[in-house]
């Protein structure tokens, strides 16, 4: 079976100032086609340095890396994987289409395939009509879904986010999802690499976890989570707070999460009930899922230890961190 992405004991040293620092070391995955992937880790823990490895920015000191079945970093491997890096730099002087058309040449694409393409990736990503105007007057959150619109011109069966959300507000971060839940139902096999915990889980169907260099766990999105058929979890708006207060007592547990929703725990047979509630008072229920926890509660089992007294230990900074941006142009 060919994978989307498939590493094996993949590792990769920086040597620098007269030392080495081990950024990864034996990393291993197996992301299928179709799946939506969530890349997790603390900072430093070496989840750039295995996206320029996949994407064949830099070159593995041991191991191997194979992208839709052939080599990292191969033109046959490029050809179809698309990549929006977490810091994206475009010609803000030039307009939006004309760039897309610019970038599109780069890659063979003319005529009326082009335009169809930046017709219908402007339209995706909600810039068809911003089109005629220059990059420099965008917003951040403009100018990731043009990064977006961008990567997706050569109609990748592979894409690649490194921090799509990274600075934005929550409707940019919102806009941004509903982008990559787009995609995802047409198939597309996405690897998003985040710090919002929330999204991943919103929008995943396997995680990996990485720490310190290495894989500490690759699951699907429901076994990272707890399960029991009889327990529900919804999400839902609540503008004022009026309907929190009103469903106290009557559900297991409720929490706000950064985007300001709320999602809250309940028995099965009183999910119902809940959601009259909820709707009756205006609020909106954005989802409804069996189970409950989330993956914040897990990562955190996962990476940060526990510490004598049972309560959570400080995690520590690795120094791998460095691999990130201070080695970038080294050993490649």
């Amino acid at each position: 079976m060919a994978y989307a992405i498939e590493t094996e004991k993949l590792s990769k040293t920086y040597k620098t100032e007269g030392k080495s620092i081990q950024a990864l070391e034996s990393l291993d995955l197996q992301i299928s086609e179709g799946e939506t992937f969530g890349f997790l880790g603390p900072n430093g823990a070496g989840k750039t340095t295995a996206i320029k490895l996949i994407t064949g920015l830099i070159t593995p000191t041991s191991g191997r890396v194979s992208v839709l079945g052939k080599e990292a970093g191969s033109p046959e491997a490029k050809k179809d994987m698309g990549y929006l890096s977490e810091v994206a730099y475009y010609y803000t002087f030039m307009e939006a289409e004309k760039l897309l058309r610019y970038y599109s040449s780069l890659k063979g694409i003319s005529g009326r395939d082009a335009d169809k393409r930046i017709e219908e990736n402007l339209r995706l990503t909600g810039l068809y009509d911003r089109r005629k105007e220059r990059l420099k007057g965008y917003s951040k959150g403009m100018q990731q879904r043009f990064g977006i619109a961008l990567a997706l011109m050569g109609n990748p069966r592979l894409l690649i986010l490194d921090e799509p959300t990274s600075g934005l507000d929550p409707i940019g971060r919102k806009e941004v999802k509903d982008i990559i839940k787009t995609l995802k139902n047409k198939g597309i096999t996405i690897f998003l690499s985040s710090h919002h915990l929330s999204e991943v889980e919103t929008v995943c169907d396997t995680i990996g976890v990485v720490n310190k260099g290495r894989t500490v766990c690759m699951k699907k999105l429901s076994e990272f989570l707890n399960y029991d058929k009889d327990v529900y979890t919804m999400r839902f708006k609540d503008n004022d707070g009026k309907i929190a207060e009103s469903l106290k007592g009557r559900i297991s547990s409720m929490r706000q999460e950064e985007d300001g929703t709320m999602r809250l725990t309940a028995p099965k047979n009183d999910v119902p009930e809940i959601f009259g509630v909820i709707t009756g008072a205006g609020g909106v229920v954005l989802d409804t899922i069996p189970g409950y926890g989330n993956l914040e509660e897990t990562f955190f089992d996962l990476i940060v230890p526990k510490g004598k007294d049972g309560g959570k230990a400080e995690a520590e900074e690795p120094e791998a961190k460095k691999d990130d941006k201070k080695v970038d142009n080294e050993n490649e």
